[in-house]
């Protein structure tokens, strides 16, 4: 498996950990806040080590996770570590070169201008939290 595809795996599971809301929302109810506990404290943290692991491979002078330049690894892991967000601030505490590259790919020319045009700062994630 190359860089690129254990960056997308590993962040895609960024959605998979939430706990079993989506599926059992009455367990959910019971257990959310040890769910959402261990969602702060093991899963984001675990997760964001094994991305830096990865993305310190890539000896490229502009930093991203693959060679120099924006890939969907990219893109992918600034979309999932923002989901991440949603549920705490902070997710990339002890991660200072993890938040970096979340803020380098935010300032992408082309990013920024898709953050411009969408609603994405509208983030429906919002309603979810105050329903928690």
């Amino acid at each position: 498996m190359d860089v690129c595809d254990e960056v997308v795996e590993k962040a895609g599971l960024v959605y998979t950990y939430q706990g079993p809301g989506e599926f059992d929302k009455e367990r959910f109810k019971k257990e959310k806040k040890d769910v959402l506990q261990n969602y702060v404290e093991v899963v984001v943290p675990d997760l964001l080590s094994k991305l830096q692991t990865l993305y310190e491979m890539n000896k490229s002078t502009d930093g991203y996770f693959v060679r120099d330049e924006l890939t969907i690894a990219d893109l992918l892991y600034f979309a999932a570590f923002d989901f991440a967000e949603c549920f705490m601030k902070d997710s990339f505490t002890g991660f200072p070169k993890m938040a970096a590259l979340f803020k380098k790919i935010i300032a992408h020319k082309k990013v920024a201008e898709w953050l411009k045009k969408t609603d994405y700062g509208n983030n429906p994630m919002d309603l979810l939290k105050e329903k928690l």
